[in-house]
């Protein structure tokens, strides 16, 4: 009878999870509701990438 034995070898990687992370879309958002600055992300923009995001996973039907 044979026997496999798996050594799998892996790091580990530590480090803080960054604060605030989504504040600088946020501020883009509000700058552009202040109309102080045009913000990049607008709806358009967010349905090509879900559209795109649902291609690699094949989720649509």
């Amino acid at each position: 009878m044979s026997h496999l034995i798996a050594i799998f070898y892996f790091d580990i990687f530590y480090f803080d999870d960054p604060k605030h992370i989504q504040q600088p879309l946020i501020q883009t958002i509000v700058d552009e509701l202040l109309e102080q600055e045009n913000c990049p992300s607008h709806g358009k923009s967010a349905a090509m990438t879900n559209w795109f995001v649902d291609q690699i996973f094949n989720t649509t039907r």
